[in-house]
Order: structure tokens, then sequence, then C-alpha cells
């Protein structure tokens, strides 16, 4: 439902960045089948594997802060377009017989704003 505030490129970059990030438990497993692999037959360099494991892990790291920034700036946008179409309403509405509130409608922008839409 507020997917439709936020841009298209932004959700397709969030999706992207998600798909990215699954895959570190598979990365994880699987360094772990390496190493174990390495204890009970040593083959190759144990130097490559720690540095191959190393590198994968600072790549999901990046690859985790841009899922959070990305996250972070969707619930940006949701929030702001929602409190700039309840502001406009507020400011627009031209019948005299709706009696609005404007202090529930501030209390409710206000809870969007600390408690976030994260849903």
């Amino acid at each position: 439902m507020t997917l439709k505030y936020v841009e298209s490129w932004k959700i397709f970059f969030y999706i992207l960045i998600s798909a990215i990030k699954s895959l570190q438990i598979v990365f994880v497993a699987y360094i772990f089948k390496r190493f174990i692999n390495f204890a009970e037959k040593p083959q190759g360099s144990l130097l490559q594997l720690v540095f191959f494991a190393i590198l994968g892990l600072i790549i999901f790291s990046i690859a985790s802060i841009v899922y959070q920034c990305i996250y972070s700036n969707i619930i940006t946008s949701v929030n702001i377009k929602l409190k700039e179409l309840a502001s406009n309403y507020l400011v627009k509405v031209q019948n005299k017989n709706v009696k609005i509130d404007s202090s529930f409608m501030t209390n409710d922008l206000k809870q969007v704003k600390t408690q976030r839409v994260d849903s």
C-alpha cells in the first residue's frame, strides 16, 4: 500500500540489495564447509581461504549497510509523502461542514514520524 508513494527505482534497488544481502548466510555456510574440508584434508592455501572469507564478509557488510540506507530512505520518502498529503488536505479543504480537529491530525503525523511506517 505505502510502496505506491516511493519511486520505482528505489523499490528495484531495494529488492536487488535484499537479494544480495540474503545470500550472506549461504556464503557463510559455504566458507564453513570449506574450512571443515581444509581441516580434514588440507588442499590449497589456508591464507587464500582466509582472504576469500574476509573479502566476502566485507562485501556482504557493505551490502548490509547499503540495505539499511535504502530501507531508511524508502521509509523517509513514504513518511514525507504521507505528511505532504495530510497537510495539503488540511490546508486545501474548503468544506465548512466538515469539522477537522487538527490536533488529532498533527498527533497522527507525529506518531508516523516517531514510530515509522515499517509495515
